[in-house]
């Protein structure tokens, strides 16, 4: 089945200081990238706003995905077939999608900049929907405001279960989960995970089912081409037969005409 993935950016995809000396939020378990690749000094986040400082979260594992998932879009793109994976990004707040792309494209390397990435912002001024440190529905909802069109994009059958939701907001991941999106919890902060959680005790098992998923579409895409590749096959072998019997049509035509002149 197709898969639509739904990152959360800050404390999830990186963590953005936004002045000097701003204390970290992130459990002492999170790895955040301490290389030059992995960190952007004054990057722009929203038009002229720049943070003081954003650092990729756990990013050998997290480029390594986006890697795989860009090698999916290539061989379903090559193929003239819908790719079975999408990456959206998601934030409750008013990021800028050209300069969050630029950024993570330096963080996670050019083949994310490359991905067809959709950012969905929120807003505060959503009243809608109920909104607290125990449960926040305004991100599932706008998931299910962008639902169909994901759907129409898709390979068939995508289901609100094959959405996921990838953040490291407790309160979000039960709004997700109202809504019948599926989820996984990415726990970096320790005000928003169950006490029992740890982000080194969870990153093996989170990877590992998003890698199982690139796995999955992988597999389905190349059933997909494989059919589509068989039944191109049998369109020019029923073209070829059409040509072979118009071209004896003809020539049966020709031998009567001429047995006629004949005779």
């Amino acid at each position: 089945m197709p898969k639509v993935l739904v990152f959360d950016l800050n404390e999830t995809l990186f963590e953005a200081k936004m002045a000097p000396g701003a204390e970290s939020e992130l459990s002492a378990s999170v790895s955040v990238s301490n290389s030059a690749a992995g960190v952007i000094e004054q990057p722009k986040i929203n038009g002229d706003i720049r943070a003081h400082k954003v650092s990729a979260i756990a990013r050998p594992e997290m480029k390594a995905l986006f890697e795989r998932i860009h090698r999916v879009h290539q061989v379903a793109s090559a193929g003239g077939y819908p790719s079975p994976i999408a990456v959206k990004l998601i934030a409750a707040g008013e990021y800028d999608e050209k300069s969050v792309k630029e950024l993570l494209g330096k963080l996670y390397g050019p083949h994310f900049s490359e991905l067809p990435v959709q950012l969905l912002n929120i807003s505060d001024r959503d009243t809608d929907h109920p909104s607290n440190t125990i449960y926040d529905e305004r991100k599932a909802a706008l998931m299910e405001k962008n639902f169909e069109t994901w759907k129409k994009a898709m390979p068939a059958g995508l289901q609100r279960s094959d959405v996921f939701l990838i953040d490291n907001g407790d309160y979000n991941i039960r709004g997700a989960k109202k809504m019948g999106f599926s989820y996984l919890h990415y726990p970096t902060t320790p005000g928003y995970r169950d006490s029992t959680q740890t982000f080194s005790n969870s990153k093996q098992l989170i990877f590992s089912s998003l890698n199982h998923m690139v796995d999955g579409a992988t597999q389905e895409l190349q059933k997909a081409l494989e059919l589509k590749r068989s039944s191109d096959n049998l369109h020019r072998a029923c073209f070829n037969l059409f040509r072979v019997c118009s071209s004896l049509e003809t020539s049966v035509s020709v031998i009567q005409k001429t047995r006629r002149t004949l005779s």
